[in-house]
């Protein structure tokens, strides 16, 4: 059944417009700010923060985008030293939808170990966090631009295949770049009890177009994830 028929009877596209933010799906409006201090509290996502990017910058658009906080990993710092995993052990991170978005993680690692014997290492974050996938394959560019597209159309494949878990603006630009062989994307759980409220421009184009007037659902943070994929080649 396409997802779309989850849509409320009600429905009806409004007639503002807006173009989509840079790369984060509206959430809802309650969403907390992260202080660095609390941010430095989560060792593991600090770690691999810490070690493969540039720390998070904590950005909030007031004049576009007056009622959302949303965090934007800059770009990749050739000065960093390479990413080494780090992660936190399974059982505490369990819960219902971190349980569901892992899966679709767990599909992207094996079909890059599938279709490249890559050496992928995955490094687990939280609802809210960030969790990282680096594969290391061999070739040349054209190999590592091929493995990027499969690890993203096994996102979306996988997602589709959910019961709850989708890649938010599916339908729109889910994926930016990062770097030369990677990307970025927010991935969301949807609890079944809320499918027939739910904001559904927010999950297929990545935005709500109504924003703080919209009386739809809206994820928050304990429901998104960012996925953040990285393909490294040697000879």
């Amino acid at each position: 059944t396409p997802r779309s028929s989850s849509v409320p009877r009600s429905w009806r596209p409004d007639d503002a417009s807006t173009t989509a933010g840079d790369d984060t799906p509206a959430i809802s409006s309650h969403l907390s700010t992260c202080s660095q201090s609390d941010c430095d509290s989560n060792s593991a996502l600090d770690a691999f923060l810490r070690r493969a990017f540039v720390p998070e910058t904590l950005v909030q658009d007031t004049q576009d985008h007056p009622v959302y906080t949303f965090m934007c990993p800059t770009a990749i710092c050739e000065a960093a030293p390479r990413f080494v995993p780090r992660t936190l052990p399974c059982e505490v991170l369990a819960g219902s939808a971190w349980t569901q978005v892992r899966g679709i993680v767990v599909a992207v690692q094996q079909a890059l170990e599938t279709e490249y014997e890559a050496e992928v290492s995955v490094s687990w974050g939280p609802m809210g966090g960030a969790t990282g996938i680096v594969a290391v394959i061999k070739g040349g560019p054209e190999q590592a631009h091929d493995a990027k597209e499969v690890a993203k159309a096994t996102l979306l494949e996988a997602a589709a295949l959910s019961e709850s878990v989708y890649v938010m603006g599916y339908l729109a630009q889910p994926f930016r770049d990062f770097g030369e062989t990677g990307f970025k994307c927010w991935v969301g759980n949807l609890h079944h009890a809320k499918s027939d409220c739910v904001c559904w421009d927010t999950f297929q184009k990545g935005f709500c177009p109504r924003r703080a007037t919209c009386r739809w659902y809206h994820l928050d943070t304990p429901d998104l994830m960012r996925v953040i994929v990285q393909i490294h080649r040697v000879p």
